[in-house]
C-alpha cells in the first residue's frame, strides 16, 4: 500500500485502488472515499487501507461510494467485515451516497442498513426488483 500526504494533513491519497481514492478526517470521522471499479483485484488494498484507518484513529469511519462505476460482492463483503469488526470494538462503519450501481448490490445482499441515511448526499433507495414483463418460464 503507498498512502502519500495530500495538500493539508488531513487528506491521503492512496495509489493502487481504482480511480482517485482518498482518505480524508473530519468532525464525522475518517471517511474513505472510493472510486471507479472495486472488485476482486482490488480488495486486497482496501482491507489494508481500512486496517490502517482504523488502527491509526480512535473514530467512526464512512465509506463514500458515490463515485464508485462497478463494484462485486468481494467489496461489499469487505465493507460488511469491517463492519463487524467495528461493532465489536464499539466503533462504527457506515456507507455515505452509494452509487447505483452501489446502491443495487448493497439491496440485493440486504445490506441497506449500512447506508447512513442521516447524510444529505444519499441516493434515494432504488425501486424494488420488478420482475421481468414477460413470463420466461417455460420459454427455453
Amino acid at each position: 500500500m503507498t498512502v502519500s500526504q495530500g495538500q493539508t494533513p488531513s487528506v491521503r491519497n492512496v495509489d493502487g485502488l481504482a480511480g482517485a481514492t482518498r482518505v480524508t478526517h473530519d468532525p464525522t470521522g475518517t471517511v474513505v472515499w472510493l472510486s471507479g471499479e472495486h472488485d476482486l483485484a482490488t480488495t486486497s488494498l482496501l482491507c489494508d487501507v481500512l486496517a490502517f484507518e482504523f488502527a491509526a484513529h480512535d473514530n467512526d469511519m464512512i465509506v463514500d461510494l458515490s463515485e464508485v462505476t462497478f463494484i462485486d460482492c468481494s467489496t461489499v463483503e469487505v465493507l460488511a467485515g469491517g463492519r463487524r469488526w467495528t461493532t465489536e470494538q464499539q466503533r462504527r462503519l457506515s456507507i455515505r451516497a452509494p452509487s447505483r450501481c452501489a446502491r443495487r448490490l448493497l439491496d440485493l445482499c440486504r445490506l441497506n442498513e449500512m447506508v447512513d441515511t442521516s447524510s444529505p448526499e444519499v441516493d434515494r433507495p432504488l425501486r424494488s426488483f420488478r420482475s421481468p414483463p414477460h413470463d420466461l418460464t417455460g420459454s427455453f
